[in-house]
């Protein structure tokens, strides 16, 4: 597998310097852990070293195990995609913290209390958001921001409990017996729905990749062929959710 080996190897460097932007970077925005970064990172640094050991001894193997590292490469933005709940959580932390700071430094600060009750509504914690905007009004009671969130997530906080749903059009709250909006006749359901290739496309990538792996142990695609075929597939599921990232998995 001479030439074919050389070309997994470069492939692999620039995988590995993919992965050490990519891997750090999930890190920061709080996505992944320090530690499940560290291991993410040296799983995949030892797959692609492991390959480059094991080309003479077992040329099979470290084939496989370098496509295995180009698709978890492509499938990291996807990684970053399902745990973007977690980053969305380290910023509002972040938010949360500087907030409150502001609040022990001057507790008349009635716009921290409105900004905390739109971070804990936007986490969808509507309990907390309800205290702040109230603690607003205790304090102002014209405050028209404290208001319109508390109105807001009353709203969101009735959806949550199932006692009414929002018409994606007027955001009026209708009755959940009804199956059209009281205000604007618009049929109940969501506005966009997630296009099917984006709801399928981890199983399409996935399984694409598997028959690949399969081929090329049964010596019906060549270690060159499985390669290319694996850059293809990786770089599209890369592509896909570093420049879409919008469908609903």
């Amino acid at each position: 597998m001479g030439t074919a080996s050389c070309i997994a190897f470069l492939f692999g460097c620039v995988g590995v310097i993919v992965c050490v932007y990519t891997v750090p970077r999930m890190v920061i925005d709080g996505v992944l852990t320090g530690v499940e970064g560290i291991l993410l990172a040296c799983a995949m640094i030892l797959m692609i070293v492991g390959g480059g050991a094991l080309a003479r001894v077992a040329p099979t193997i470290s084939t496989l195990l370098v496509l295995t590292f180009l698709f978890m490469l492509g499938a990291l933005p996807y990684v970053r995609y399902l745990l973007r709940d977690r980053g969305n959580w380290a910023i509002a932390q972040q938010d949360i913290e500087r907030y409150e700071r502001s609040l022990a430094f001057d507790s008349s600060l009635n716009a921290a209390r409105v900004a905390l009750g739109d971070t804990y509504r936007e986490l969808g914690l509507y309990d907390k958001a309800v205290e702040y905007y109230e603690d607003a009004l205790d304090r102002e009671p014209e405050h028209r921001e404290a208001h319109k969130g508390l109105e807001e997530c009353l709203k969101l906080q009735s959806v949550a409990r199932k006692e009414t749903w929002l018409c994606h059009i007027c955001s009026a709250a209708n009755d959940p017996r009804d199956e059209r909006c009281f205000n604007c006749e618009t049929p109940r359901g969501r506005l966009v729905r997630t296009p099917l290739f984006h709801r399928l496309s981890p199983w399409v990538f996935g399984g694409a990749q598997a028959v690949v792996m399969l081929l090329l142990v049964a010596d019906r695609l060549s270690d060159f062929g499985a390669l290319g075929v694996t850059v293809l597939i990786a770089g599209a599921f890369y592509t896909l959710y570093s420049f879409d990232p919008t469908g609903d998995i």
